[in-house]
């Protein structure tokens, strides 16, 4: 099985790196998709940050590098961060979607755009939301309303920020990244086991 790990508006740094390895073993295959082709720009804020994201990518072409990722013999689980969790959310929908074994997304403010622009409402696996318990541009529980109309899709609360997983965020929590990787861990177990 392949993991696909689809970066936040800060691309493929060290931390995601990290990670790869770290998830590495339960799947075998790991592939970083980010906005800024594999090369870390080290950006000095997230307003640096999300402005490359906006001048260099952009959610749609981000949802495009995604779906352009997607094996075509081979079960894949992805696991979004942030804007890439919206890439993900938008791969879920589209054509070449049937190897997707299984989705985490992680913080995906986008997807609130994403399904007031979608009819889909049925995926072929099962996706995963964990939104932090406040977002300051939008309602999370308004959102998580409409997410139950899709089938196979869970959602759920965290106490802790927008991108708690993240070092490089301000709302960066150890224990909270710590926990939600041995989750993901312990999921991708189970989807790969899956036949």
């Amino acid at each position: 099985m392949q993991l696909i790990i689809v970066t936040e508006i800060w691309g493929r740094t060290r931390h995601v790196d990290a990670l790869g390895k770290a998830l590495g073993p339960v799947c075998g295959n790991v592939l970083v998709v980010d906005p800024y082709d594999g090369k870390n720009p080290c950006f000095g804020s997230e307003r640096q940050a999300y402005a490359a994201f906006t001048e260099r990518c952009g959610h749609l072409e981000y949802a495009r590098r995604v779906e352009q990722a997607l094996p075509a013999d081979e079960k894949v689980f992805l696991l979004g961060f942030s804007a890439g969790a919206g890439a993900v959310w938008s791969a879920l929908g589209c054509s070449t979607a049937a190897n997707i074994g299984g989705a985490m997304c992680f913080y995906g403010s986008s997807i609130r755009n994403i399904v007031a622009e979608s009819a889909r409402s049925v995926f072929s696996c099962q996706a995963e939301l964990i939104f932090p318990e406040y977002e300051p541009h939008f309602d999370v529980q308004a959102l998580i309303s409409k997410l139950r109309a899709y089938s196979g899709v869970t959602c759920q609360t965290v106490p802790f920020g927008h991108g708690f997983m993240n070092p490089l965020s301000q709302n960066y929590d150890k224990h909270g990244c710590n926990i939600w990787i041995k989750r993901v861990s312990e999921r991708l177990e189970r989807v790969a086991a899956a036949p």
